[in-house]
């Protein structure tokens, strides 16, 4: 029995994270093979590393955790069968299932979760999610160095199907927070054998989830996933193949869907205007925010006067309009729309959070750049902005370089754009000047998204720091956690000082225009976390 106290749910007004295409009508015998396409290419398999958003997709098919999102938008049980929460919310105790097993037949235990939580935990890995499990015990001391011995950490499995979690604090949120993929299991014995290998080839994974991926050498831009025989649920999983292309050129992927062979498309802004009255066509709302980094590690580019010219210089109604034809909403937060509402006022987050710091101004965009060049002590400034080399994120970049130029004078751009890959591996770097990225949250709540820039932390490529930032955040992650009134002013007023600051600049919240062939069926489309879900998914 699911035992989680009521006081456990305190605070969460959330919404409905995902959806489905269609309700799955009994399959048939035979299934056809689903074709999907990618708009960037995979980077790894390993869920300790992975911090993007095709790696993610692809390992949330392959591997499955403690919970798993529902096609309600909510997170049930997956591994575990049960789960025990003590009184005062610091100790969950969680029994896996009997009958787990790897894609190599061997048995997944609760040390295999030990050893994943470890590897996500420590800050050589640079994880996505650690910013979330602060509240595991010594995961905070493990993030600084103060604490070096992983053992240490809040976890541990008594015997083969047990794993019990100790926290500092309550965490109301906690399954949907290990519903991400830095915390699926990872087979230990498998791990060690490959060594570095792990994540970077098809061959050097293991899955415990509904599919195993096939035919990626590292770099393919063409792999598929089967159906995993050894899958805990197996008997859910329809399709028995899908196979996976990337294609950057938006015409070129258009052309593969019109030819029958792609069964899915992202649509570009012209495409739009020709496709949103089609059947197939679907308006895909992800929470995920596009934004502008600016690199902190560049003393230049430290200057807040600068941060706040860039930040009114940029029009986001017209970008979000015009050049993305009306399928991106404009931002006022980091933290997307429609997730969560402030309890002190009924609010959205992205109401109550909203600063005129964001909003569009050509005249408070001269005036701070005129400031920022008198204590800068310069006259111009020439800067390079990266973007990935697809038709979307080129048309973004060509947007704000002609922005900032026209109204800034004396600001010159300069604009690359590289393959997802490529740009990652600059932004891990700190190589970069301006950057435009997304960031997807794992859950509905703030933290998701304005944690990754509290100091120190694996995501926060500005490298920003602020200390009433973090006190906000630490406030509203440990002495607030259950006080969900106060909880929520310590996390508008951390999303402010954000605004104020502006080491990032968000742009719009992600909106994909689609299609997706009329006969998938039972396709699951989830707001956070991986966009789909492809467990129920079947071709008709």
């Amino acid at each position: 029995m699911h035992k989680i106290k009521k006081y456990m749910m305190v605070g969460l007004a959330s919404v409905l994270v995902t959806s489905s295409i269609a309700p799955m009508a009994t399959a048939a015998a035979k299934t056809k093979p689903i074709n999907w396409t990618l708009a960037a290419d995979l980077v790894t398999l390993d869920p300790s590393l992975a911090n993007d958003i095709t790696s993610g997709q692809i390992i949330t098919q392959t591997g499955q955790a403690l919970y798993r999102y529902s096609a309600d938008g909510k997170p049930e049980l997956a591994d575990a069968k049960k789960v025990k929460v003590a009184k005062d919310g610091l100790t969950w105790t969680f029994t896996l299932k009997s009958g787990l097993k790897w894609s190599d037949g061997t048995p997944v235990e609760a040390s295999d979760y030990v050893y994943a939580w470890r590897r996500t935990l420590d800050p050589k890995n640079a994880s996505t999610v650690d910013a979330i499990a602060y509240n595991i015990v010594n995961a905070a001391k493990v993030k600084t160095g103060e604490i070096t011995d992983l053992t240490k950490l809040g976890i541990e499995a008594p015997d083969a199907k047990t794993l019990v979690v100790h926290l500092t604090s309550p965490i109301p949120m906690l399954p949907s927070v290990i519903t991400a993929m830095g915390f699926y299991p990872q087979n230990e014995a498998f791990a060690k054998k490959v060594g570095t290998k792990f994540g970077t080839a098809a061959q050097y994974t293991c899955s415990n989830g509904p599919f195993i991926l096939k035919d990626w050498n590292g770099s393919s831009t063409s792999f598929k996933l089967v159906k995993n025989p050894q899958y805990i649920d197996a008997k859910k999983v329809k399709t028995k193949t899908i196979n996976f292309q990337t294609v950057v050129e938006s015409n070129a992927v258009y052309n593969l869907y019109k030819a029958g062979k792609a069964d899915f498309v992202k649509l570009d802004a012209d495409q739009v205007k020709q496709e949103q009255k089609s059947k197939a066509y679907h308006q895909i709302k992800t929470a995920r925010t596009n934004y502008l980094t600016i690199a902190q590690r560049n003393k230049t580019l430290k200057n807040v006067k600068l941060h706040q010219a860039l930040q009114y210089a940029i029009n986001k109604k017209v970008l979000a309009n015009k050049i993305l034809s009306g399928s991106a909403i404009p931002s006022t937060t980091f933290t997307p729309s429609g997730l969560i509402k402030d309890p002190n006022t009924g609010k959205d987050f992205s109401v109550a959070a909203k600063t005129a710091y964001t909003k569009y101004s050509p005249a408070k965009a001269k005036a701070a750049w005129k400031q920022a060049k008198k204590e800068l002590g310069i006259k111009k400034l020439h800067l390079q902005l990266l973007t990935d080399n697809d038709d979307i994120n080129k048309k973004v970049g060509q947007y704000i370089q002609s922005q900032l130029q026209d109204t800034l004078p004396g600001f010159t751009i300069e604009m690359k754009s590289q393959p997802k890959a490529a740009r990652i591996k600059k932004m891990l770097a700190y190589d970069y000047d301006l950057i435009v990225s997304g960031w997807a949250g794992t859950t509905t709540d703030p933290t998701s998204f304005i944690g990754v820039f509290q100091t120190g932390e694996a995501m926060n490529f500005a490298d920003w720091s602020n200390q009433q930032f973090d006190a906000d955040l630490k406030a509203a992650q440990t002495t607030d956690v259950l006080k969900p009134k106060v909880r929520m002013q310590k996390l508008i007023a951390a999303e402010k000082l954000l605004q104020k600051d502006a080491p990032v600049i968000t742009l719009y919240y992600e909106s994909t225009p689609a299609l997706i062939r009329t006969n998938i069926k039972g396709l699951q489309i989830n707001q956070t976390g991986a966009t789909f879900d492809f467990t129920t998914a079947v071709k008709k």
